[in-house]
């Protein structure tokens, strides 16, 4: 399927470049791997933000929910990747995870930058908020049938001596 093949090209990528390899008194490969180590990590966020991409235009729901947590884990400052998981879990209706990503996002751009979300990131906070639950969201319970002629009956039945 689609969304297998995403989850294993993310699958590809699995740990810091050369991670817990040193050499001594070797300065320019330390250089060049830390430059190694950047590439290699701004490839895994375009490939996390591909198969993003990719699963939401499949409706490959989970598979975008787990790209953007990976996504997420390697850049904890991308705005735009907390308004796509806040938008996904809404639309699953997850509405307090939903909230819960943007007090997530709004805590670490205050930590890491002394600034706030941007006022298109807390839009979109304030629509998932004030929204009422849509049908799509509720649990589907199944409604005993009752036959109208029962239930008009069992007020009768009720107050008789047989019951």
């Amino acid at each position: 399927t689609p969304s297998s093949g995403l989850r294993s090209l993310l699958a590809l990528y699995s740990g810091e470049f050369l991670a817990g390899f040193t050499v001594k008194h070797a300065p320019e490969f330390e250089v060049w791997m830390l430059e190694q180590r950047e590439h290699c990590r701004a490839l895994e966020v375009k490939l996390a933000e591909f198969v993003v991409e990719r699963a939401l235009e499949a409706d490959a729901t989970d598979t975008a929910l787990d790209a953007l947590n990976r996504l997420l884990a390697l850049d904890v400052w991308n705005e735009r990747a907390h308004r796509q998981k806040m938008l996904l879990l809404a639309r699953r209706g997850e509405k307090l995870q939903a909230l819960a990503q943007y007090q997530t996002a709004r805590k670490t751009l205050a930590d890491e930058f002394g600034v706030e979300p941007t006022p298109e990131t807390t839009a979109l906070y304030e629509r998932i908020r004030d929204a009422k639950p849509f049908a799509g969201a509720l649990p589907v319970f199944p409604t005993p049938f009752f036959p109208r002629l029962l239930l008009d009956a069992l007020p009768n039945k009720l107050r008789s001596r047989s019951f």
